[in-house]
């Protein structure tokens, strides 16, 4: 899953991620509700992520229901006094998700520039951060019932610029109360999938750590030890210093290296260079969301290298969900469904493009779709997962006992698009790499150190 570690802990954006991946399988966890009477309850406590999530959601719908009445307040004196105003403003409303939800496609932005980002940092959520920032916002709900008094006590000449503010006000209220729903989301899913396998992300941990530690090497070893908190009485020189951050960086390019390509993948060689050919089901009734599908993945997943060009080509099938559920009842258009089953239901030999997911994440073969806006890179990202690699960030975690689990992330290589989709490329060296487990040597795959190469998709 495409990492989010590239955006302000206060503004998580689904993809990622991120992925930004998942990218990586991971367990959603579906919240309990009360037991039925006369039914058995679960002698067992609680975990404490669980129990942290389950306030933390509380809170949520608490502060979402004071901020809809707000918006009816507004609405009402819009109405009133500036009814022209009433169109821009839109009801807070909860992320649906369900069959054959699709996310909008945002538009193309200008690619961020990796070369200016001088070391990673690390990104951290957990569910006390996610109350601070509804704590937060039920201050802005205060302030702004209290400047829409005083905007219904002006005169009309006034009154409709002070409303026309508050409508702009409260659309950036909505936007915050959208990313806080995200950070429920994402908390939900990541401490879930934590939980469910602490061997593994405690590997993670380390990983994060070595990551860290790496990038406060480097910049101590040019800027001065003192303001990164690296103690250079452990080392003895500069040298030392990036003798060490050489091999914590190699100690994070062989975690990320290993590719797991599926046999379905398939590579030809053409007289201007290599294409990867992937074939993909998807039920997804939508023609011109999948061809833009088809048109980010295939651009993105371009790279011209003097001569040479190197690129995936997608071999779409549609299957209709007639087909899939010939034997079952068919689930109509918004309807949460079951994703395993789902998925078990498409025949095998390739790639799923399907819907159905809380938030856009990869499982196994399948990139499912949640309804969350989508950028392009994230989609192309989530795609590299299929063809078998892995995120270039790590996610790791610390155990903050009765607060649940906070959740690690640092990027380990900024140019990589499996490591930030927002500021890396597709490269060379992600082909070579593929075809390194198709065919033992090749022109394209030498024993060399694979190129480094930027991609100029």
């Amino acid at each position: 899953m495409y990492s989010h570690s590239v955006f302000g802990s206060a503004d998580l954006k689904f993809p990622h991620v991120a992925a930004h991946v998942v990218w990586i399988g991971a367990l959603f966890l579906v919240l309990p509700g009360h037991p039925r009477d006369g039914a058995r309850r679960d002698p067992r406590p609680l975990p404490a992520y669980i129990k942290t999530g389950q306030r933390a959601q509380q809170n949520f719908d608490a502060y979402s229901k004071r901020l809809e009445e707000y918006y009816e307040s507004l609405a009402a004196a819009l109405t009133d006094s500036a009814p022209d105003l009433r169109n821009a403003l839109h009801a807070p409303r909860p992320m649906r998700y369900g069959y054959q939800v699709l996310p909008p496609i945002m538009p193309e932005a200008p690619p961020l520039s990796a070369p200016r980002i001088r070391r990673s940092r690390s990104a951290a959520y957990s569910w006390p951060w996610t109350n601070h920032l509804i704590e937060n916002e039920w201050g802005e709900i205060v302030r702004a019932q209290a400047e829409l008094r005083r905007a219904l006590a002006l005169p009309p000449a006034r009154r409709r610029s002070a409303l026309q503010r508050l409508v702009s006000k409260f659309e950036r209220m909505n936007e915050r109360r959208k990313n806080i729903e995200a950070h429920l989301q994402y908390n939900r899913f990541w401490q879930s999938a934590i939980a469910a396998n602490r061997q593994r992300y405690d590997r993670e941990t380390r990983l994060h750590d070595a990551t860290l530690l790496r990038q406060e090497i480097l910049s101590a070893s040019s800027t001065g030890e003192a303001q990164h908190g690296v103690n250079r009485t452990s080392v003895a020189s500069t040298g030392d210093l990036k003798t060490q951050a050489a091999l914590l960086g190699q100690r994070s390019a062989d975690a990320i290296a290993p590719v797991n390509t599926p046999p379905f993948v398939s590579a030809e060689r053409r007289a201007d260079g290599w294409v990867l050919r992937v074939p993909l089901y998807t039920d997804i009734e939508d023609r011109r969301f999948v061809e833009s599908a088809r048109q980010i993945i295939q651009s993105t997943w371009r790279v011209q290298d003097g001569k040479h060009s190197y690129r995936v080509q997608l071999d779409i099938s549609h299957i209709p969900a007639g087909f899939l559920y010939a034997e079952s009842a068919k689930p109509v258009a918004g309807q949460p469904i079951d994703l395993l089953p789902h998925l078990r239901r498409f025949p095998a030999g390739a790639a799923i493009l399907t819907t159905g997911a809380a938030t856009t994440h990869v499982r196994g073969r399948a990139i499912i779709l949640g309804p969350q806006p989508l950028a392009s890179y994230i989609l192309a990202h989530e795609f590299g997962h299929v063809l078998g690699f892995r995120d270039a960030y790590f996610r790791g975690y610390k155990d903050l006992g009765a607060g649940g689990f906070e959740i690690l992330e640092i990027v380990a290589d900024p140019h990589d698009i499996m490591g930030s989709a927002p500021t890396g490329s597709v490269l060379r060296h992600h082909f070579e790499r593929v075809l390194a487990g198709k065919f033992a040597q090749s022109a394209i795959a030498p024993e060399h150190r694979p190129a480094r190469e930027r991609s100029n998709a």
